[in-house]
C-alpha cells in the first residue's frame, strides 16, 4: 500500500480538521489557491495532505501558518462543480504521513515531501479497552459490539478520537502516534477522567 503513496503532495492547512486513514471528509473549496490545487491534483494522483496548524495559529489569521509535522493524506473520491465556481469534494484518508520538508513552490499553495507512517501493530488484544471507550463515548449499543471485533483496532481508535470531547491539539497528539497500543493509551489518558 505504501508503495502507491506519493512522497510529494500539496497540503491544505485547515483549523479543526484531522484526516485519519479510511475516514471520509467532505470539503467545500472556494479559495482561488485551493481551486488551483484541486485542478492540479485531479491530473496527477488526486492526493492532498490535510494539515492542522500548530496551537495558537490559524488559517483565518495567517496565509501559511506553521503546521504539525504529521498530516493525513487523502485521496479525492468525488468532485462536484458548483455554478459559482466553487467545488465540493470528498476526500478519503489513506495514510498518516510525516513531513520531511516543505518544498519551494511557484504555485499559490504549499507543497511538502513526506513519508508514510504505517501503524505499529500490537500483539495485545486491544478490543476490551476499545469496547470500554465505545460504550462510554459513542452511541453504540452493547449488542453491536461483536460486529466491531472484526474491524482494525487503529480505525476504531481513530473514530473514537475524532468524536471524543477533547480539543484538536489533543486529537492531533493521538493521531500522530504510530504505535496503535500507545495511541489507545494516549486517548484513554485524555478522555477518561475518573
Amino acid at each position: 500500500m505504501t508503495d502507491d503513496l506519493p512522497t510529494t503532495f500539496p497540503i491544505f492547512p485547515l483549523d479543526r480538521v484531522i484526516l485519519p486513514p479510511e475516514i471520509l471528509l467532505p470539503l467545500h473549496i472556494f479559495e482561488d489557491r485551493y481551486l488551483k490545487m484541486l485542478e492540479s491534483v485531479r491530473e496527477k494522483g488526486r492526493h492532498i495532505g490535510m494539515a492542522l496548524p500548530l496551537e495558537g495559529r490559524s488559517v483565518a489569521e495567517e496565509w501559511a501558518p506553521p503546521i504539525h509535522p504529521i498530516v493525513g493524506l487523502g485521496k479525492i473520491l468525488r468532485v462536484r462543480e458548483n455554478s459559482d465556481g466553487s467545488r465540493d469534494i470528498v476526500l478519503q484518508g489513506v495514510s498518516r504521513m510525516e513531513i520531511l520538508e516543505e518544498l519551494p513552490s511557484l504555485e499559490p499553495y504549499r507543497m511538502v515531501r513526506a513519508r508514510p507512517m504505517p501503524d505499529v501493530l500490537s500483539d495485545e488484544d486491544l478490543f476490551p479497552r476499545i469496547e470500554r471507550l465505545l460504550l462510554r463515548f459513542q452511541t453504540i449499543e452493547e449488542s453491536e459490539m461483536p460486529k466491531l471485533k472484526n474491524h482494525a483496532a487503529s480505525g476504531l481508535i481513530d473514530q473514537i478520537m475524532l468524536s471524543a470531547p477533547i480539543g484538536f491539539q489533543e486529537k492531533q497528539k493521538v493521531f500522530a502516534e504510530p504505535d496503535v497500543a500507545r495511541r489507545l493509551s494516549l486517548l484513554e489518558e485524555l478522555i477518561i477522567r475518573d
